[in-house]
């Protein structure tokens, strides 16, 4: 099997449907594109000569989407003719173009994830088991954003409750005081 090509495409998207916060003083949802504007989004694919494809999509936002897509066009095309299967040869290859490149962290693993991807439709077996999982259902906790007020925080838990959970992590206000009433 070999690569035939890699590809990104920048798309717009939509802004959070639920803007939320986080601890005071902290940015919250969307990447910062002002409201007026959509923000961008890159999603990747990686052709092989079987036909077999994998795809990823990334981050939302306009650093890491352009990224992507200048990364994708001026580096990772060298991997076109490579064995996607060979996943630990193609990370050293990103490993030697990252020491060239110094690209974002969060794009160390790109190719990686597009070859497991690969490497999963090949095996006709999804990644959790084919990585070694036994287990379809994983233990889950509820997670929240930062609620204005307790009430907030109770109805939100409640819900959770009501569908199944039963641990939570909450992200708090950031003052001590408010944080251990919480």
């Amino acid at each position: 099997m070999q690569i035939t090509n890699i590809s990104c495409f920048v798309i717009e998207t939509d802004h959070p449907p639920h803007p939320f916060r986080w601890r005071n003083g902290l940015p919250g949802s969307g990447d910062g594109t002002p409201l007026d504007r959509r923000p961008l989004q890159a999603v990747l694919r990686m052709e092989t000569d079987e036909g077999i494809t994998g795809a990823i999509e990334i981050e939302a936002g306009q650093k890491h989407a352009l990224a992507a897509m200048s990364l994708t066009e001026r580096r990772l095309k060298a991997l076109i003719g490579e064995n996607p299967l060979n996943t630990e040869r193609l990370w050293k290859r990103i490993w030697e173009i990252d020491r060239v490149e110094e690209m974002p962290m969060t794009h160390l693993g790109l190719v990686d994830l597009l070859a497991w991807d690969i490497k999963s439709k090949k095996a006709n077996m999804p990644l959790w088991q084919m990585l070694g999982g036994y287990d379809p259902a994983v233990k889950v906790y509820a997670s929240t954003v930062t609620w204005n007020t307790m009430a907030e925080y109770e109805r939100h838990i409640h819900h959770c409750i009501d569908v199944g959970f039963t641990a939570f992590k909450l992200h708090a206000w950031g003052d001590a005081r408010e944080d251990a009433a919480l």
